[in-house]
């Protein structure tokens, strides 16, 4: 295995992990509720959660995962961890209506255990199907940007997640 696509594959499942420790504690949105408006299928239907900011820092990123490599298959690992780590991002960022849901002080501690979002100082060993019997677990760094994106737009415009 090349040495680029051994750096890539602990991100591409840092990124897989922090969106399945945020759908278990059910903090993603449904990107199907903000589906394709032509008829067609999205290639990224997570990427309509975003507000014009994130969606451009995104298109940005997936641009230069694109085009700063020299080999096809080294752009294909950069662009899906691009995608991965963005993919989170938006799930885990508020949906911009009125429904009620979350706050910050209610959403997850950045730095909480990356399998059950309990605090460090209060975990102990606790039990979730998807990873049974464990010790709080450091969570991974798309992880605590993604809890750390939902609590500042939760605060901002005191909007609920």
């Amino acid at each position: 295995m090349a040495a680029w696509e051994q750096r890539l594959d602990p991100m591409v499942d840092a990124a897989t992990e922090a969106a399945q420790a945020l759908d278990d504690a059910s903090l993603l949105r449904n990107p199907a509720a903000v589906g394709a408006t032509d008829g067609t299928q999205a290639a990224f239907p997570w990427a309509r959660l975003m507000d014009a900011g994130a969606l451009a820092d995104f298109l940005d990123d997936l641009a230069a995962a694109a085009i700063m490599h020299i080999s096809p298959v080294q752009a294909l690992v950069e662009v899906e961890a691009t995608c991965a780590k963005w993919r989170a991002v938006a799930e885990a960022r508020p949906a911009h209506s009125t429904t009620p849901g979350l706050t910050a002080e209610e959403l997850p501690e950045p730095s909480a255990c990356r399998h059950c979002n309990i605090p460090k100082g209060v975990h102990a060993r606790q039990w979730v199907p998807a990873a049974g019997w464990h010790e709080w677990a450091q969570p991974g760094d798309d992880q605590v940007v993604a809890r750390m994106l939902a609590r500042r737009a939760a605060r901002a415009g005191g909007n609920d997640v």
